[in-house]
């Protein structure tokens, strides 16, 4: 298939009084004809989503009403800062408790020293010592057991609780309010923070194609947002259920996004190149770079030496990323032009 040029179709152009100008020919650079099977190539609609593996899901451990939010979806975050801020009973309870055993443990210290001023005295035994000296040692533990409650709640200031960020990244879920009252029985999370140092790149695959994709295979995605730039990457999940509306199977590509350019949400197009059947035909393939498209044809400059550069038209097959596949107009181990193309296709062509 393609790999003998056809008369009917070629549509050869020379000038026999042409050759390559000193300058042209110094940088002259070109191209083989080679053969190999077609490759088939997927593309997919998709979008980045956080990578689920590198997130933090920020829950409260007491019930109350939001009293203020300090961060908006979007925003970076840094270990430590303060997200929100709620008023609790829950914390006026545990400040409680810690009012409550701290004044007992002072208590308990005096008793003991008044012990052991009585004993000294000869007006108690060494029973009411060890007595008091247990009622510290009580004390102490309740004491120990409060301020640790509090440590893990968080506790800074009486009545409010402060709902801190667990990790530095970005908030990419929020779902609260100022003034929205949370039960801790029944809460799901307030915010999701994530680095999103790696972002995922969801695909749609149609049931049609389920069995040409693979996990590890290589695929290039694209963005509205960053027009031709690609980015490279492998398949590295195939999901096994299909989406019973859209028909669809998802599968996920993780990205590298050190320079925090990929935002969630983002749409994306992916290219997947398939499979080779081993008995599939070869077709001629060059460089797509080296292919002009002029008048509704596709040109190529055939190269025999500086002087018989040959203008021939080519029936293309199809065009995966940086290749062509050429159905008729060249043969193998032929050599196209590959620098300073359109010079040379205006002096040929007389454009």
């Amino acid at each position: 298939m393609g790999c003998v040029p056809d008369k009917t179709t070629t549509d050869p152009t020379t000038n026999s009084a042409f050759c390559l100008s000193d300058s042209v020919f110094k940088a002259l650079r070109l191209d083989t004809v080679r053969q190999g099977p077609i490759e088939q190539e997927l593309k997919l609609s998709g979008k980045i989503t956080y990578d689920e593996d590198h997130v933090v899901k920020v829950f409260p451990v007491v019930s109350g009403l939001l009293e203020k939010v300090n961060v908006e979806l979007g925003d970076h975050v840094t270990k430590g800062q303060i997200l929100a801020v709620m008023r609790s009973s829950d914390v006026v309870e545990v400040e409680s408790q810690i009012i409550n055993a701290r004044s007992n443990y002072t208590l308990a210290l005096k008793n003991l020293d008044i012990a052991k001023d009585l004993k000294q005295n000869g007006l108690s035994s060494e029973r009411d010592v060890v007595q008091a000296q247990r009622e510290v040692a009580m004390a102490k533990v309740e004491l120990d057991r409060a301020e640790e409650v509090s440590k893990i709640y968080g506790l800074h200031s009486f009545n409010q609780y402060q709902i801190r960020a667990p990790s530095s990244g970005y908030v990419v879920e929020k779902a609260v309010a100022e003034g929205m009252q949370f039960d801790k029985a029944n809460m799901a999370h307030l915010f999701m923070i994530s680095d999103l140092k790696d972002v995922w790149n969801i695909a749609n695959v149609y049931e049609s194609d389920v069995s040409k994709v693979t996990t590890q295979m290589p695929a290039e995605v694209t963005t509205t947002a960053y027009g031709t730039e690609v980015f490279p990457c492998l398949i590295d999940k195939v999901f096994v259920a299909l989406d019973p509306e859209s028909r669809v199977m998802k599968v996920r590509m993780k990205l590298n996004n050190s320079a925090g350019r990929l935002k969630p949400e983002m749409f994306t197009m992916t290219k997947v190149r398939t499979a080779i059947m081993p008995d599939a035909p070869l077709v001629c393939y060059i460089p797509t770079d080296d292919v002009i498209f002029d008048n509704n044809k596709y040109w190529v400059l055939a190269y025999k030496d500086r002087c018989k550069v040959e203008l021939r038209a080519v029936e293309v097959a199809s065009s995966q990323g940086d290749k062509t596949f050429i159905k008729s107009g060249l043969s193998a181990g032929e050599r196209v032009i590959k620098t300073d193309k359109l010079l040379v296709y205006r002096a040929l062509s007389g454009s």
